[in-house]
């Protein structure tokens, strides 16, 4: 089997029960649960929205028939799906209650929109063929179950005959028979290589049928009892589509008429800008319909303009422990070694500096405190203050060149904190009280830690990403990015354990680390390839620059520094509500992981929006990974970044 790191290994599964063994299942809990309980999952049209790669085609198989029905024939196999399931109410104590169909927009369905006839026409084609489709996939889901068509009958809204009819009635046998002939009929005229005129189009392919506005439960009798399903129909990768079709399929699934369930599920590139770029009470309403109300957003990396919250990266930390844990079980080597455990491949030790190195920053210690005519007792306080914070840190990363740093930009904050000498006043004449109390004030703190880790990246090349939350950081906790990130280390932890002999551990240094994490993001944001991709590219080449000029400065003002910059809130409402191309650019930047957007955040008694960097391009920048400060900007000077042309 080819490493599962290349690529989500849910996409290469074709076995139910294999793929249910390397789902997580904190996703479908932490999206889905809290609105499963208050049944607004199945009640009116969701939309579950995420960037490339964030787990929105392998959530819709979670949810199919045929995946729960594996899961239903050995529940205790997979204890923590089940309990994930039932939180979400398709199981109530283990017993089926959703009937769950996905299907894949990204087939044919958009070809529709290419053939000769007039839109109204186009779009009733493809509504024929996702209902005929959807109802097939839902008989054959329960035929999986042992559930055969002829026991199951529907339970309908109070319609006329006419639409009941139109449908195939009210038994299973009619539904699947009355489905397969509009499937046949408007298959034909979309694979034709000459579509038909329209005078001569099938029937079958233009009748009216409407089983999405007909359905309101499936009902089976069978051994154990009497069944009753509610139907949902899960539309996967819809951004596949034309912008038309994409519009016609909400404002059609949104009508409240509607009893089954259905989702949608698409990335951020194919909602307008503006959803995007600003958060649900922001955004304005889409063809009368307002979300919350007509239709539900479930967004599966936090919602606009409040990207990255801190509890979802704690979710994203855990999923991805599990996930690369259950991969590494795929591969024979590693599951022969017992390496299975991804978080123990990896040192959270970057080791200390060579001694020269060492003694080389000693010096510079010695020769700033000169520079900058620093007494020896305020020196002593400083000194003392961060071997006290090291000493009492958890951390496993407090050495001697850590402290050195730290000491570096501790006293630059010192002597930039204090008042300014009068040119014939001497450092003895100074009032020490003052000094003393300002030594308390200087915060030597994790943050202080951090600026000091980059600052020794930059100068040294000392490692800075390393362990799992390196690995988690660095992806923008995404999981498509997270595997990517992660392959070229599980290709040396493998290699090494093929050439190791005995037992002897597996343990890839904070280097060896560093180095890959490095060279793959970096690798990452060259493959990029989507819209408005070279604006992107200037945009957070930019911002990176300003964010490594103002993070490198010698007093670390920002601790781990800078992640990103921030404008005024009033000028980026401006320049998003006009359209503009810099809002072109950030909407495809944030599809896209590129950056993370905050609005609203109250700093110095001002509103600013942040622009952060996601996670590969801090790593390819040598930024911090931590919660970093911003750089002060205007919209000019972001507009200014994507018109520089490519040299």
């Amino acid at each position: 089997m080819a490493n599962p790191f290349d690529k989500r290994a849910t996409e290469f599964l074709s076995d139910d029960g294999a793929f249910l063994s390397v789902v997580a299942p904190d996703p479908i809990t932490s999206s889905f649960a809290s609105a499963g309980q208050k049944g607004t999952l199945y009640d009116r049209l969701v939309r579950i929205i995420g960037t490339p790669g964030s787990g929105k085609t392998t959530l819709a198989r979670v949810f199919a028939l045929k995946t729960v029905g594996a899961l239903l024939r050995n529940p205790n196999a997979y204890k923590e799906i089940t309990a994930a399931l039932t939180a979400t109410a398709v199981l109530e104590n283990r017993q089926l209650r959703i009937a769950g169909c996905r299907l894949p927009m990204e087939s044919e369905y958009r070809d529709f929109w290419e053939l000769p006839y007039a839109e109204h026409v186009r779009l009733g084609l493809m509504e024929n063929l996702i209902q005929a489709r959807a109802v097939l996939g839902w008989l054959r889901g329960l035929e999986a179950l042992g559930i055969p068509e002829d026991v199951i009958t529907v339970q309908h809204r109070s319609l006329s005959n006419a639409a009941l009819e139109a449908i195939g009635g009210e038994t299973g046998t009619g539904l699947r028979k009355r489905a397969e002939k509009i499937e046949k009929a408007v298959y034909g005229v979309s694979a034709a290589l000459v579509p038909p005129p329209l005078e001569e189009l099938p029937e079958d392919a233009t009748l009216p049928y409407h089983p999405f506005n007909v359905l309101s439960m499936l009902r089976a009798v069978t051994e154990e009892g009497e069944l009753s399903l509610k139907p949902l129909v899960i539309l996967d990768d819809t951004h596949a589509l034309h912008p038309r079709q994409f519009n016609h399929l909400m404002t059609w699934l949104s009508r409240r008429e509607i009893p089954i369930a259905r989702w949608m599920m698409t990335r951020l590139d194919a909602l307008d800008a503006q959803d995007v770029l600003f958060s649900q009470e922001d955004q304005g309403s889409f063809a009368n319909l307002e979300p919350g109300r007509d239709y539900e957003n479930i967004w599966l990396q936090g919602e606009p303009g409040n990207y990255g919250e801190k509890a979802y990266k704690t979710r994203f930390c855990r999923m991805a422990r599990t996930m690369a844990n259950r991969y590494l079980q795929l591969m024979p080597v590693m599951e022969r070694r017992k390496l299975v455990d991804f978080e123990r491949l990896l040192s959270n030790d970057p080791k200390n500096l060579p001694e020269g190195k060492c003694a080389e920053l000693r010096e510079e210690v010695k020769k700033r405190q000169f520079d900058l005519d620093l007494p020896q007792n305020i020196y002593s306080d400083l000194a003392r203050s961060v071997n006290d914070y090291l000493r009492k840190s958890k951390s496993f990363d407090k050495g001697t060149d850590l402290e050195l740093q730290m000491l570096l930009i501790l006293m630059e904050r010192f002597v930039r904190r204090i008042p300014q000498r009068d040119l014939f006043t001497s450092v003895e004449e100074e009032e020490p009280e003052a000094s003393e109390d300002l030594t308390k004030r200087l915060n030597v703190n994790s943050a202080l830690a951090d600026g000091a880790r980059v600052h020794l990246m930059h100068r040294f090349g000392r490692p800075y990403y390393y362990g799992i939350s390196g690995v988690c950081g660095a992806s923008g906790h995404n999981a498509q990015q997270f595997l990517r990130l992660s392959r070229p280390l599980v290709d040396l932890a493998e290699t090494r354990a093929v050439r190791q002999k005995g037992d002897k551990p597996v343990l890839l240094t904070a280097a060896d680390q560093d180095k890959r994490l490095i060279e793959q993001a970096k690798a990452l944001i060259e493959e990029w390839s989507f819209p408005e991709v070279e604006g992107v590219r200037n945009l957070v080449r930019g911002i990176g620059a300003w964010c490594v000029s103002r993070t490198l400065e010698e007093n670390a003002p920002l601790g781990g520094g800078a992640t990103g910059v921030g404008v005024p809130q009033v000028e980026f409402e401006r320049m998003a509500r006009k359209r503009s191309r810099l809002a072109q650019v950030l909407h495809f930047a944030v599809a896209y992981n590129a950056v993370e957007i905050s609005q609203r955040r109250l700093v110095k008694h001002k509103e600013w929006t942040t622009i952060e960097l996601g996670g590969a391009v801090r790593v390819a920048h040598g930024l911090t990974l931590l919660d970093g400060g911003f750089v002060e900007k205007r919209v000019q000077d972001l507009e200014n970044l994507i018109a520089v042309e490519e040299h």
